[in-house]
C-alpha cells in the first residue's frame, strides 16, 4: 500500500484476465510519479490480444500522485469517459491525455503547475475547465480542439507562461472568467 512510489514500464501491462478487468484502472494510493516508461501495453487473454486502448473507461489517480511524466501515456484513449485527478497532481506530460475524444473530468486539481503541450488535445467531451491560482505553465495547443469546451475559469497567477498562440484553437469556446485575484 505505502511502497509503491514510481510506475516505470510494464508495471500494469500484464494484471488484467478479462475485458472487464481493463474497464477501470486505478493506480494505488502512495504512487508518486508515473515515468515516461510507463506504457499501457496489449495482452493476450484466453486466445485474443487485449487492448487497453480499447478497453479502458476510467482512469482513477491517487491523491499522492504528483506527477505524470510519460508523454502521450493516455493518448488515444478511444472509450475513457472519465478520469478522476484528486489535488495534489502538480505536472501533466506533453499529449498526455490527446485525442481521448470521450474524456470527461470534473475539474483539474487547483495544484496543477504545469500542462505540457498537446496534453488535452482533441478531448472533444471536456464542456468546462477552471485553471488554478497554481498553474504557471500552459504548453502549446493544451486545449486545441476540444470543440465541446464552452467555459474557461481563469484564475491563474500573473506570472502563466502560455506557449503558442492556439491554445484553445479550434475549440468551442464561448465564455472565458478572470478571476477576480487575476490582475488586468
Amino acid at each position: 500500500e505505502n511502497g509503491v512510489k514510481y510506475i516505470g514500464n510494464i508495471a500494469y501491462g500484464y494484471c488484467f484476465d478479462t475485458h472487464s478487468d481493463m474497464e477501470t484502472l486505478s493506480f494505488r494510493e502512495g504512487t508518486t510519479i508515473i515515468s515516461e516508461n510507463f506504457k499501457l501495453d496489449s495482452k493476450y487473454v484466453n486466445g485474443a490480444y487485449v487492448y487497453p486502448d480499447r478497453i479502458l473507461r476510467h482512469i482513477t489517480f491517487p491523491s499522492s500522485l504528483r506527477r505524470i511524466e510519460s508523454t502521450g501515456v493516455f493518448k488515444d484513449l478511444e472509450n475513457v469517459e472519465e478520469i478522476r485527478i484528486n489535488e495534489g497532481l502538480e505536472y501533466i506530460a506533453e499529449y498526455a491525455f490527446k485525442g481521448s475524444k470521450k474524456l470527461w473530468m470534473e475539474s483539474l486539481p487547483s495544484t496543477i503547475s504545469y500542462i505540457g503541450a498537446y496534453a488535452f488535445d482533441e478531448c472533444e467531451s471536456l464542456t468546462e475547465l477552471t485553471l488554478g491560482p497554481s498553474v504557471r505553465y500552459i504548453g502549446k495547443g493544451a486545449f486545441n480542439r476540444c470543440v465541446g469546451l464552452g467555459t474557461v475559469r481563469y484564475n491563474c497567477m500573473p506570472d502563466v507562461e502560455t506557449h503558442g498562440n492556439i491554445l484553445f484553437g479550434a475549440s468551442g469556446l464561448y465564455e472565458v472568467v478572470i478571476g477576480k485575484n487575476v490582475p488586468n
